[in-house]
């Protein structure tokens, strides 16, 4: 009994005396990161391709979001839900946005816009403006009648030369 009672004393003694007694100043190591220093960081801001995109969308009445996260070269991939389906429109600085084959042109708004088949998926319409290549796909928004007057407004809403 007596060695139980001398182990309980220096022990007591002994944790008096650490760095880790009420008083001190030294950390916890069991302190807990705050909330802001435990959560992943966010998305990115959005880059210079997909606030234009975003506006333009936005000058038209139409709300448009991030579909992917920006590639590495600036490359934008925006969309926005309809009542009939989503449009996608995808940008990347110079061009083209991808490996899809041209089946025809027209001139819309004054650009040339190339229709764009894919092995897979939806065709496209691509058109440049602006040092960038831009395609756009999927549903017409409301209340355009068909695609080339939703084209012809996206065109000037993102500022293309006609």
């Amino acid at each position: 009994m007596r060695v139980l009672v001398a182990v309980l004393l220096v022990g007591s003694l002994l944790g008096a005396c650490s760095d880790d007694a009420p008083g001190s100043s030294a950390p916890s190591p069991t302190t807990v990161a705050s909330p802001e220093e435990a959560e992943p960081p966010g998305p990115p801001e959005l880059n210079e391709l997909e606030q234009r995109i975003v506006g333009a969308l936005g000058e038209l009445g139409i709300a448009g979001a991030r579909a992917e996260l920006p590639s590495a070269n600036g490359g934008a991939s925006m969309y926005a839900l309809l009542d009939g389906g989503e449009v996608l429109v995808s940008a990347v600085p110079g061009g083209p946005v991808g490996d899809g084959q041209v089946a025809g042109e027209r001139v819309v708004g004054g650009v040339a816009v190339h229709s764009v088949e894919y092995r897979t998926g939806p065709a496209r319409d691509r058109f440049a403006c602006a040092g960038a290549t831009y395609e756009v796909g999927g549903a017409v928004p409301s209340p355009f009648p068909d695609v080339d007057a939703f084209l012809g407004a996206l065109l000037a809403a993102l500022g293309c030369p006609a």
